[in-house]
């Protein structure tokens, strides 16, 4: 019975740890990832700023992880005072293959075929709306990575 007992926990911790990182972590570092957000665009400078912005009903499906990576590189533009090291680790975050692959619903092979727009194709809009675009798309997949748990 011991011995049953001991390889049924050898398993559970095997298995957790084959996962990767445990999605309730996923949607920690999101949330964190908001907080981040908000305290960047008490400092941004909005003066007519355009930026190209996927909104999320722009955003094809299997996409998502790629309109992170395309926010990750805009937001250096962004002009904020007092905030470089909130703007360049939620830069990164944005950049994270791990955090951009937990929200996306797809496929590996589903992803690559998706078709994802270049970056650039997006629309471009003042900093403001980059910046709520932004925030809506991390509640979306905070929301969905917590759905999944």
């Amino acid at each position: 019975m011991t011995m049953q007992l001991l390889n049924f926990c050898l398993l559970v911790i095997l298995g957790h740890t084959a996962m990767g990182v445990p999605l309730k972590q996923i949607q920690l570092k999101l949330v964190e990832m908001q907080k981040d957000l908000e305290n960047l665009n008490k400092s941004v400078q909005h003066h007519g700023l355009m930026l190209n912005t996927p909104q999320t009903e722009d955003i094809k499906e299997c996409c998502t992880g790629h309109a992170m990576l395309c926010f990750g590189e805009k937001l250096d533009a962004l002009d904020s005072q007092n905030s470089n090291i909130t703007k360049r680790l939620l830069g990164k975050s944005l950049k994270k293959p791990i955090i951009r692959e937990s929200v996306n619903d797809c496929s590996e092979d589903d992803t690559k075929s998706a078709n994802c727009p270049a970056c650039d194709s997006y629309p471009l809009r003042d900093s403001r709306t980059f910046v709520q675009a932004l925030k809506t798309l991390l509640q979306q997949c905070t929301a969905k990575v917590g759905y999944r748990r």
